[in-house]
């Protein structure tokens, strides 16, 4: 059952104006952890989805932040994705506290 919601969230983002290459991501990286991990138990699973998406986040600006700095590019969209992930970042910490 909590797969298939899941999925229904994942699928609703295109709804919500995201392209489908991200919902099918999301839903391939959904299945890769089914398969790898097994069916997600949320009764089961005590971490703090806040805090490991939080964790995921500040690992891809400072992914971002090495792309720069590897290709010596800082563009002004990369600039605006660097500051977009920052206020997600911001409004997550405030939600989890």
């Amino acid at each position: 059952m909590e797969v298939a919601q899941l999925r229904h969230w994942i699928e609703t983002l295109t709804d919500a104006g995201a392209s489908s290459d991200v919902t099918s991501e999301c839903i391939g990286k959904m299945e890769r952890g089914e398969a790898k991990y097994g069916t997600w138990e949320p009764d089961n699973d005590n971490r703090s989805m806040t805090e490991e998406c939080l964790e995921e986040l500040y690992d891809g600006v400072n992914y971002l932040l090495m792309e720069l700095c590897r290709t010596d590019r800082q563009t002004e969209l990369a600039t605006d994705m660097l500051y977009d992930l920052v206020n997600i970042i911001e409004r997550l910490e405030t939600h989890a506290r």
